[in-house]
């Protein structure tokens, strides 16, 4: 080549390199790029929205193109606005979002975003086909807005709607923040599977001028849920203000903050709580050694159209929790009850300020109901309760004799439940019952089963019921060997599901975390029965169960307890037939009692339960082996009383 076209090739390629440089410096340099600028495609506009993202501008506007941007999920990137404009329409792709963790948009570890909209502009997601078990492997994460580790973020003026989970998730991620400052404003959030927003971890909320309604699908469905998984998460300084909470399956308002190291910081003002299924539902202490501290404040909020309007739960003295300015409306007669409050810690329930509290409703009913499962009392609520009829004639509920009512309940607190050795019982029979209407459902069901070392035993777990949407089984259980070493665990995947135990001579341990199910378990072979030392939760199940009662036993007790609003009744019946004591059809805590003669020998005495309506539990009292039967067939005796 000569020297004249070598100088020539050169200067063309560096105008070339100098045009392309420019172009994507400029590109990267823009301050404000359109969507539309990317050519997006109807069919699918994912490629097109995460290039218009991934540019680099510090605005990216959704224009509106004249079709809706139908997309895969799509991620969120660092100091950014993003714009969408009146009519636009941002949609999920239908048949995609197959990944149970898939999200609309996904803020992972970022931040400085803000997401507004303009006039109608609207998010939404399909959750009809997410609940649809033939389409889709069912789940609850499916948001439309996933917040992960992120900070500084701001999403305003949108309609957010019909997500597979949450319309907006905030939870944390591998940045740690010390404050996260998220601010919801002027949102419409409807018609999501399980929560209008979860918040999961937060230092610094703010929730304004909101609408959150029409929760349904999977538990809890509520329309905001603040439910920290561990102790090391927190919630604090958390402000919802001028929000309305309707029509959602759960509760308006969850709060749910066991067990948290850091003290949590949460005021809910001027509120509006109307046609949920529960109002405003504080489970203080949930699944907490010790108990959490902090502050709640509700200011001026209104509850009305609830079957159950206000839900305290297991509030110990840590955290304060007070009321100003607040109403709940009963006119209607919806709630049997307006205020419901119960523990099961035998700790006392405190610390509770109704402030100048309103109740609306006719003034011979029921105001307030308390309940200490394990033999708590209520310390006096401060604060005043004024409850208004129809006629505007009004009284004051005494607060104080209410608390004086309802003190320690010493047979309760001093209910104590047998220790005993495995080891010691064999099978009282050689043949079981298989059949049997005993259904569990809990996060612990512990069951034990006796192996002679040469017949596999097997263990038959069938669904006896679950929710209508409810992902397919999953359910762990591991299992103990007689010596109580973990020998691991195994899945229960299938609706009717058989596992095999082959192992050597003893009783072995399993425990079973039903994961909302409720099981019915059956077993091959005899010497099988189900741990009643804390609590044995049962499920939509009656019939007649049976335990032992040693020899030399002249006094015993069984607890049963039906859930809040879910009374049950019980017999117990003796070896004769004979009932020798019932308890009332209630919820609640009840005690059923026996005695017998002096040096009564052993003995297989039942317990009948004629009606229950949903959720209750047993649990048997020293001395009993705590151990209940679902046939006298399949009972575990003492070697030296077989």
């Amino acid at each position: 080549m000569s020297i004249r076209h070598k100088k020539s090739f050169l200067q063309k390629a560096f105008l070339l390199f100098a045009s392309a440089s420019a172009l994507l410096f400029s590109t990267a340099c823009m301050s404000v790029v359109k969507v539309s600028d990317f050519e997006p495609d109807p069919g699918n506009a994912t490629a097109a929205v995460q290039k218009a993202l991934d540019s680099g501008a510090k605005q990216v506007i959704f224009d509106n193109p004249g079709f809706d941007y139908i997309v895969e999920p799509i991620k969120l990137r660092s100091n950014q606005e993003l714009i969408f404009e009146d009519g636009v329409h941002v949609r999920a792709l239908r048949g995609s979002f197959k990944g149970r963790n898939d999200c609309l948009f996904l803020g992972l570890n970022v931040e400085n975003i803000v997401m507004r909209g303009q006039g109608s502009a609207e998010l939404s997601m399909n959750k009809k086909d997410y609940q649809d078990p033939k389409l889709y492997s069912l789940g609850e994460w499916r948001h439309t807005v996933s917040l992960r580790g992120c900070r500084n973020v701001t999403v305003k003026d949108l309609t957010i709607r019909s997500s597979g989970g949450d319309g907006v998730y905030i939870a944390d991620g591998k940045r740690l923040f010390e404050r996260n400052d998220i601010l919801l404003e002027n949102l419409l959030l409807d018609d999501h599977h399980r929560q209008g927003v979860s918040v999961i971890t937060v230092n610094g909320l703010v929730i304004r001028n909101c609408r959150i309604q029409n929760t349904d699908g999977t538990q809890p469905m509520c329309g905001i849920d603040f439910e920290p998984n561990s102790a090391s998460e927190e919630v604090r300084n958390c402000l919802i203000e001028g929000t309305e909470f309707l029509n959602n399956a759960r509760a308006g308002i969850m709060i749910s903050c066991g067990g948290l190291q850091k003290p949590i910081d949460i005021t809910v003002r001027n509120c509006r709580i109307a046609g949920n299924v529960e109002g405003i539902n504080v489970n203080a202490d949930r699944d907490a050694a010790a108990p959490t501290k902090g502050t709640i404040r509700f200011e001026n909020c209104t509850v009305t159209g609830s079957k159950m309007p206000l839900i305290i739960r297991n509030k110990r003295s840590g955290i304060a929790l007070s009321f100003s300015g607040c109403e709940i409306d009963n006119l209607s007669g919806k709630a049997d009850m307006p205020v419901m409050i119960y523990t099961e810690y035998p700790e006392n329930c405190g610390a509770i300020d109704f402030g100048q509290f309103t109740i609306r409703q006719a003034l011979k009913r029921k105001v307030m109901k308390f309940d200490g499962f394990s033999g708590a009392g209520l310390e006096l609520p401060g604060g005043a309760i004024t409850v208004i009829g129809p006629d505007e004639k009004s009284s004051v509920f005494d607060l104080k004799k209410f608390a004086e009512e309802h003190g320690p309940n010493p047979e309760l607190l001093n209910f104590k439940t047998a220790r005993i050795q495995l080891a010691d019982f064999v099978p009282a029979q050689k043949k079981a019952v298989q059949e049997h209407t005993l259904n569990v459902r809990s996060k612990a069901v512990f069951f034990v089963q006796y192996c002679d070392g040469k017949t596999p035993v097997k263990i038959r777990f069938r669904t006896a019921w679950k929710n209508e949407k409810a992902p397919p089984p999953a359910m762990p259980v591991e299992i103990f060997d007689p010596a109580g070493t973990s020998n691991g665990t195994f899945t229960v995947n299938k609706e009717d599901f058989t596992y095999v135990l082959k192992g050597g001579r003893g009783i072995y341990r399993f425990c079973l975390n039903t994961r909302g199910r409720s099981v019915n378990i059956t077993s091959s072979e005899p010497g099988f029965g189900f741990e009643a030392v804390s609590m044995l939760e049962l499920f939509r199940c009656t019939g007649t169960f049976c335990f032992l009662v040693p020899a030399g036993a002249r006094d015993f007790s069984i607890m049963i307890q039906g859930s809040i609003g879910e009374p049950v009744e019980a017999e117990l019946i003796d070896p004769a037939g004979k009932v020798r004591m019932k308890t009332d059809y209630a919820e609640g805590t009840q005690i059923l009692k026996a005695e017998r003669p002096e040096n009564s020998p052993a003995e297989v005495w039942s317990l009948r339960i004629p009606r229950a309506v949903e959720d209750y539990s047993i649990r048997l009292g020293a001395p009993l082996p705590p151990l209940l039967f679902t046939a006298p067939e399949n009972i575990l005796i003492k070697r030296d009383e077989s």
